[in-house]
């Protein structure tokens, strides 16, 4: 009698179990994580604005990309938000890393900015350069270095976060630094000079919010959610550009005339800049990852071609 009975619950509860488990992890929270960039906040406005179901997503934000990079690796976060060069150097030990939206292009929001006495990369040689250990710093010194005929003997590099460039710098512990918003603008302040941005690279610099093959068949929901919150806070900035601003530049400690001004040195990608970006063969994201790739092995920031078409899904970006 006992067996009798015990077989229907054992083969109900085989049944019901994974469907649970299914259940659950559809439900679970989607961690985000990101540092500070003003072409991260629409993530954030998004947030502040109702568009994403807090009790299903959390933002995290970190003082760096290097500590953006080390949560997705450890996966203490589900989505990251990363330049292009951090996501090819990611996928290089990550392959089952995925690009599911870009949110910007950088057109002069990453920059060098040097001390009052140095108007020009030339003057930085022998001179002290802070950049950040991070693929993005690498990349965009190196570019730099390369359009001055200078290389990395010309100068004296010190390694460090993002969150020490206006403290050192203000100190003089550095001669320059490699950086960006919201950090440039404040630099700027104390009498910074840029004496090179990502205008001169355009194109170059893109990000990208990553997650990993496994969280999109577990958290699609979520992910679905993000991207279209993402695209309504665009709306908004559009729509209601002073109350946008408003809601934004209190978390970047800037004014709003500054995040304005910030704004303008990026591009912010909608649904249809997303779809030429990330869709189908032609997505011009590809050509770009290349080219980005090349000049990484150059400067033995990868060792080898790894970026591909299958580190693409745009599955969310083609359609609402």
């Amino acid at each position: 009698m006992f067996l009798r009975l015990t077989r229907p619950l054992l083969f109900l509860f085989l049944v019901i179990f994974p469907l649970f488990s299914c259940t659950h992890e559809q439900t679970g929270t989607l961690k985000v994580g990101t540092n500070v960039w003003p072409g991260y906040e629409p993530l954030y406005l998004a947030r502040s604005s109702g568009f994403l179901d807090l009790g299903r997503i959390k933002m995290v934000e970190f003082n760096s990309a290097s500590e953006v990079l080390s949560a997705f690796r450890n996966h203490s976060v589900d989505v990251a938000a990363l330049t292009l060069d951090e996501t090819i150097s990611l996928i290089a030990d990550r392959p089952d890393t995925r690009i599911i939206l870009g949110t910007d292009f950088s057109a002069g929001g990453d920059v060098v900015v040097a001390q009052t006495d140095i108007k020009s990369i030339q003057q930085l040689k022998g001179k002290k350069v802070g950049v950040e250990s991070t693929a993005l710093g690498a990349y965009v010194l190196s570019r730099v270095l390369e359009l001055n005929h200078l290389t990395t003997h010309d100068i004296q590099i010190v390694f460090m976060e993002v969150n020490q460039h206006t403290n050192a710098f203000i100190q003089h512990e550095v001669d320059a630094v490699v950086t960006f918003d919201p950090v440039k603008t404040q630099l700027v302040k104390h009498g910074g000079n840029i004496i090179f941005s990502s205008q001169q690279i355009p194109g170059e610099i893109i990000d990208v919010l990553v997650t990993r093959e496994d969280v999109i068949n577990k958290k699609h929901p979520q992910l679905k959610m993000l991207v279209n919150g993402w695209f309504e806070s665009l709306d908004l900035i559009t729509q209601k550009r002073a109350d946008a601003l408003q809601k934004m530049a209190p978390r970047l400690s800037i004014s709003v005339s500054e995040l304005d001004s910030a704004l303008g040195g990026l591009k912010l990608l909608d649904r249809a800049d997303n779809q030429q970006l990330l869709s189908g063969k032609q997505a011009t994201i590809i050509s770009t990852a290349n080219k980005t790739q090349q000049t990484m092995i150059s400067n033995g920031l990868v060792a080898q071609p790894v970026f591909g078409i299958e580190h693409i899904n745009s599955q969310f970006v083609d359609k609402k």
